[in-house]
């Protein structure tokens, strides 16, 4: 029996292909159409192949009939066909250019084909040799917000996404220790975590409290050495997460990935 792909790697498999669409210049509503039905993959609780199979992923909004013929690519034999194709003829590197601060796919696809630009090292070479201002609407304004994008990207890659599984026990930890603070007034799940996404970058939570500075100190709140720390807080006025009226202020938490490891299967005790 063929495994089953995750939501999160049938997602990926659209997101891709909307990219490559949109380097060509395809029809923008094939594009939205793709990603949208991503992001309504990434959103559904059970396996979105298992339902394409069953002929019941179409029953979902955004995903018709011909979207859901191409999960069933995914499946078997892999690989959406459409998206075989199109990887077949653009360098893969091309398509993160798309990423950068005002390179839509138009310049994208510019700079490769006029250029012949095809890797991040050789955009960085040409901006830095003043090749790119060549092209128009691209000055020396666009090749140093370039520059400063593909060395911010190295310096801090974006963290890979984590299974929900791996961080939930943490984040589950920290709730648990905050609603314990003497200053906490409600503290509740939020984001990925809240919507028991399948994979998560960070994992939030938000909290209101009388002392807000004081909620974030979740090591003097006993969570566990194991649990990272919360990374990031936000203040503003709010109710409490339960929907009542509060006087206490909002903080919102975000707890991060990176460095989460990804459990032994095999162990005893697997989240």
């Amino acid at each position: 029996m063929v495994a089953l792909p995750r939501n999160a790697a049938v997602a990926e498999q659209f997101d891709l292909l909307a990219d490559l669409l949109e380097l060509e210049g395809a029809d923008a509503f094939r594009v939205i159409a793709y990603r949208r039905a991503a992001d309504r993959m990434r959103e559904t609780s059970g396996s979105i192949a298992q339902l394409a199979l069953e002929g019941k992923a179409k029953e979902l909004q955004g995903i018709g009939k011909t979207i859901e013929e191409k999960i069933v690519q995914v499946v078997q034999p892999g690989e959406i066909e459409a998206l075989t194709r199109k990887k077949a003829g653009v360098p893969p590197e091309v398509v993160l250019f798309m990423k950068l601060p005002g390179l839509g796919p138009k310049t994208a696809a510019r700079i490769w084909h006029e250029l012949g630009v095809t890797t991040l090292a050789e955009l960085e070479a040409a901006a830095g040799e003043e090749r790119l201002r060549t092209l128009t609407g691209l000055g020396a304004r666009s090749e140093e917000k370039i520059l400063k994008a593909l060395a911010f990207r190295a310096e801090s890659p974006e963290p890979e996404r984590q299974l929900l599984g791996v961080g939930l026990p943490a984040v589950q930890a920290v709730v648990a220790a905050l609603r314990e603070h003497p200053s906490a007034d409600a503290v509740s799940e939020a984001g990925s975590v809240r919507r028991r996404k399948e994979t998560f970058r960070d994992l939030d939570l938000i909290a209101t409290a009388t002392d807000p500075a004081a909620v974030p100190n979740t090591r003097a709140a006993g969570v566990p050495p194991t649990a990272p720390v919360p990374a990031q807080r936000s203040r503003a006025r709010a109710g409490s997460p339960s929907g009542s009226a509060s006087s206490a202020s909002c903080t919102r938490i975000s707890v991060s990935g990176r460095g989460m490891k990804t459990p032994d299967p095999t162990a005893k005790g697997r989240p």
